[in-house]
């Protein structure tokens, strides 16, 4: 399959994928030894250096993925494995592609990838069983700024709805961060109910952000210094 064919760092490597004997869909991937990102979370907000390394990472395997048709459709924290790489330092790497070997909107939904979270951050379209790479694009947009704040946007904005967009936007603001505005808009529009209004690639929505976020980093740094 395509997945099979993809041999990337920061994309689990997948061996195969069928139906057992008792009709239970598997999946054998590449054994990741590390902490995911939902572990490290649990400490808090992540610096922004630290914040841009990772989403960069995490936007080169969605890329990956999209050029060949493929959709995780369960982006979440618990989904990306941090593991330590020479020098003192991490790699990124997508996990768990169950969900994108699922056909049938039932399965995606109740059956192998059930786990708690992932109705959350999936993409309003993901209900009726469409996926494309906006929806991915919309759980990562979740994921980032989960890394920001340090808690998920359901704490965060509790009673959003279509106002989500908007709402985020002036969070970002409020957050002591000085991003430019495109990189708030961008991480807005990444929210939007339709697909069409959102950014079509993940490197459109991860660029700007991640190239905003390292500025940011630096300029923190100089007023920290004496």
């Amino acid at each position: 399959s395509d997945l099979q064919q993809i041999r990337h760092s920061s994309v689990v490597s997948t061996y195969g994928h069928g139906v057992a004997p008792g009709g239970a869909p598997y999946l054998a991937m590449e054994l990741v030894e590390g902490k995911t990102l939902r572990e490290v979370l649990k400490s808090g907000p992540l610096p922004l250096d630290r914040t841009a390394a990772l989403l960069q990472q995490a936007g080169e395997a969605l890329a990956q993925i999209h050029t060949r048709g493929i959709f995780h459709r369960d982006l979440k924290p618990e989904n990306l494995m941090l593991r330590d790489v020479a020098p003192p330092g991490e790699e990124l790497v997508l996990i768990d592609f169950s969900m994108a070997i699922l056909q049938e909107p039932d399965h995606s939904v109740h059956g192998l990838s059930r786990a708690a979270g992932t109705i959350y951050y999936m993409a309003p379209e993901q209900a009726v069983g469409f996926a494309n790479a906006a929806s991915d694009v919309y759980s990562l947009s979740k994921i980032l700024l989960e890394m920001l704040t340090g808690r998920r946007l359901s704490i965060l904005l509790p009673d959003a709805g279509m106002d989500l967009p908007e709402r985020v936007r002036n969070l970002v603001r409020a957050l002591p961060l000085r991003l430019p505005e495109e990189s708030v808009e961008l991480l807005g529009s990444a929210l939007e109910f339709d697909p069409a209004r959102r950014p079509q690639t993940a490197r459109d929505f991860v660029e700007p952000i991640v190239r905003d976020l390292l500025a940011a980093s630096s300029d923190r740094a100089a007023s920290l210094s004496p």
